[in-house]
């Protein structure tokens, strides 16, 4: 009995979607940095960034969530800040990151 319970149990690590790091980059913006798993298990490498283009009272997404580039290329963090205005650097720090 106890080993069919074991079993049906599910781990939080059978669960697991993917892991995030809270980071800063050069400039000092707080960003995540990780991984989720696709249909195959497969890592796919990701950047967080919080939505420095929002504004009060828009229904705008709060974060933004991006492929992450080969580290031989331009930084993903690199390509969203010379895309972004510099609202982003001034608005992220670790009090914005609910989790």
């Amino acid at each position: 009995m106890s080993t069919e319970n074991t079993k049906n149990t599910k781990t939080s690590r059978d669960q697991e979607l993917g892991a995030l790091w809270l980071k800063k980059s050069k400039a000092g913006a707080s960003f995540l940095s990780g991984y989720v798993l696709d249909e195959n298990k497969q890592k796919v490498q990701i950047v967080v960034f919080k939505n420095g283009f929002k504004k009060d009272g828009e229904s705008s997404p709060d974060y933004r969530v991006y492929l992450s580039e080969n580290r031989n290329q331009t930084t993903s963090v690199e390509a969203v800040k010379a895309s972004s205005s510099t609202e982003v650097e001034d608005q992220a720090s670790t009090d914005d990151i609910p989790f």
